[in-house]
């Protein structure tokens, strides 16, 4: 993945904070990143003289979307790359770097971009929670470099920043405390507030790890393997809290402590099953209108599955009404099980090829209803972010 750090708000100082590793390839990725600009704007440059067109620099990067949002953003990631050449002609005794003269280029012709000067910076998906830190991103970023990029790299001339070490040092003394806590919660204070799930058989929280397994799919939206694999040097074989980073421990004992509160405690205990795939759906013995915590979003569903989601079944074979004022309804109702369940009734209807040009036209409409579409995309771990907070960690 390119990427760059945003260390220090002067480029210079920001290059010198750059371990040895980093200053070698990062100029090429800021290099690569800036020319795809100049690709999608379709600046009128000699392309020749820029890098080709990356494939590799998605659209939705986190360095790309903030370089284009400014052209001072532009400038400032232009003048890291420069800098960043010059520490490594100074670190290695070299007097040049293939990605020199392609910076230059880029500086010299910039593209058409807002000017309106450096706005907020944005990081990779793998910043992911550091962002909580402070709402400052040269705290965050430096807290994501101390802990994870920069673990056991070198510095040579210069050494180690001074706030790398004491960022360092803070983490280890912090992240030992919340694992204290963390413990503490699950082994000793939540297993008295033992729940049992009335949907299925054998889900009792109970246990330390069930507790740290409900923590888990609550923190990564129940991609805790997805997520934990990007962080650095992970390994399944160890406990994953002895892996996990500050902010994610931080967010993890916050979890611990919301389920202190038994109700708490048994709606993430339900949303961790339907992570895991545990929570039997439909369930003919539970009332979706009245537990919708139990209710699991399925663009596609057989008939068998709908006829079981009680009342909603019967409500609609009862009703004369059609279908989409039905789906209206619902939505009205803010009850967005029940128009879920238009949309299914709807996509049986078709299958069945029951006025299916009508139908599908419906079913578009259905899909294509705001509303309905925000509610679908909270269930959605890429999207959902339930962790912005009211104030920040650090």
């Amino acid at each position: 993945m390119v990427n760059f750090f945003y260390l220090d708000k002067d480029p210079k100082k920001c290059a010198k904070y750059y371990c040895n590793k980093h200053i070698l390839k990062i100029p090429i990725e800021i290099a690569q990143i800036l020319s795809k600009i100049h690709y999608e704007l379709k600046s009128k440059i000699d392309y020749s003289k820029i890098y080709q067109n990356s494939t590799v620099v998605k659209n939705t990067l986190g360095p790309y979307c903030w370089i284009k949002e400014s052209l001072d953003n532009y400038y400032w990631a232009n003048q890291l790359g420069l800098e960043l050449i010059n520490e490594y002609k100074f670190r290695y005794n070299k007097i040049e770097h293939k990605t020199e003269c392609i910076l230059q280029y880029l500086y010299e012709n910039p593209p058409n971009l807002p000017k309106i000067g450096e706005t907020k910076f944005i990081g990779t998906n793998k910043y992911d929670m550091f962002q909580y830190i402070s709402n400052d991103p040269i705290i965050c970023a430096r807290y994501n470099y101390a802990e994870m990029k920069c673990i056991t790299d070198k510095w040579n001339k210069d050494g180690h920043p001074d706030w790398f070490i004491k960022i360092k040092k803070s983490i280890i003394s912090k992240k030992k405390i919340l694992i204290e806590k963390i413990n503490r919660q699950v082994k000793q204070f939540l297993p008295i507030l033992s729940i049992s799930s009335p949907s299925t058989k054998g889900t009792k929280v109970y246990r330390f790890h069930s507790f740290l397994r409900v923590s888990y799919d609550t923190l990564f939206q129940g991609k805790w393997d997805v997520k934990a694999k990007m962080m650095n040097k992970y390994d399944k074989h160890k406990p994953l809290i002895s892996q996990l980073t500050y902010p994610q421990l931080y967010y993890v004992y916050k979890i611990t402590k919301s389920m202190e509160n038994k109700k708490i405690l048994e709606l993430l205990n339900i949303q961790s099953l339907k992570y895991r795939k545990k929570l039997k759906f439909p369930n003919s013995k539970i009332n979706y209108f009245l537990n919708p915590e139990y209710y699991i979003y399925r663009y596609k569903s057989d008939e068998k599955e709908v006829l079981e989601i009680e009342p909603y079944n019967t409500e609609i074979l009862k009703s004369k009404d059609d279908l989409y004022d039905l789906f209206i309804n619902y939505l009205n109702n803010n009850d967005l099980i029940g128009a879920d369940m238009i949309r299914k009734f709807i996509q049986i209807s078709i299958k069945k090829n029951k006025d299916t040009n009508s139908l599908v036209k419906k079913l578009q409409k259905i899909n294509n209803n705001q509303i309905y579409c925000n509610w679908i995309n909270s269930f959605n771990w890429k999207i959902s972010d339930p962790y912005k907070p009211s104030k920040y960690i650090k």
